[in-house]
């Protein structure tokens, strides 16, 4: 869309506006106009997004690998084994859980800390 091909009708309205309400109702059609024309000329650029999670470490990965692993190993065997490996399971699977957690937790608490920061550090006393 060209704002060039809009001029003769806003023009038109203009030539025709006899009361306020015509003038108020050219007025919007000219900022719709000239709003949709931008919008088409310049497109805007969208930022990429981090997909890397801030809190996620190599040691919580090697607890996954650790778990999946004693999972994979109670699944294979049978009988005594199997129970001993499902009870290292489920600790394992508690571990890596309260690790998660508490990285998580503390990721965002240090992110509101710095955000406080860098925020009171814009305000003047």
């Amino acid at each position: 869309m060209h704002f060039r091909k809009e001029i003769p009708q806003i023009q038109q309205q203009l030539l025709d506006c006899n009361t306020r309400e015509q003038l108020d109702e050219t007025t919007s059609f000219l900022q719709r106009t000239i709003f949709r024309c931008c919008q088409k000329a310049y497109k805007l650029k969208k930022g990429k997004q981090s997909t890397k999670v801030t809190w996620w470490t190599q040691e919580l990965d090697i607890k996954k690998k650790e778990m999946r692993e004693v999972q994979k190993r109670a699944n294979d065997t049978t009988g005594t084994e199997q129970t001993r490996y499902q009870l290292l399971f489920s600790r394992k699977q508690a571990l890596y859980k309260k690790l998660s957690l508490r990285a998580k937790r503390t990721s965002l608490k240090n992110s509101a800390r710095r955000q406080k920061i860098h925020t009171e550090s814009h305000i003047k006393p």
